[in-house]
């Protein structure tokens, strides 16, 4: 049961560091998949990053490209950073106390309940499916 805990808070975790990762380093996109300031699911901090933010976080060597191994590794480093946040006693588990706390704290920095913020008006549509 504690590994199922703990696999689940680095799993949401993930999703929450993800989403803030991607506010802070994309500038917002106009428009995109759901409208609104945010891209990829409208509003503030979409969930997709914008190309050139893709290619300065993950792309270690600056030759245009990123190979599976720039793009794992900075995941990788992202995944320990959010663990360490969530084990705050450092034991190398995570009590549902807390996960709670860490839960209650990100929940708050995103603005209270409710998940991420939503989008705004969306774009004009495309033509009619056949």
């Amino acid at each position: 049961m504690n590994k199922l805990v703990g696999l689940c808070a680095l799993l949401g975790s993930f999703v929450i560091l993800l989403g803030t990762v991607v506010a802070q380093d994309a500038p917002p996109a106009k428009g995109g998949f759901g409208g609104g300031k945010g891209g990829f699911g409208g509003g503030k901090g979409g969930g997709l990053m914008a190309p050139d933010a893709f290619m300065t976080k993950y792309d270690s060597n600056k030759d245009g490209k990123v190979t599976k191994e720039e793009y794992l590794k900075v995941s990788q480093d992202d995944l320990k950073t959010a663990w360490e946040a969530i084990d705050t006693k450092k034991t190398g588990t995570v009590s549902t106390e807390e996960y709670t706390k860490y839960y209650d704290d990100k929940k708050a920095a995103f603005g209270g309940a409710g998940g991420f913020p939503g989008g705004g008006k969306g774009g004009k549509g495309g033509p009619p499916m056949p």
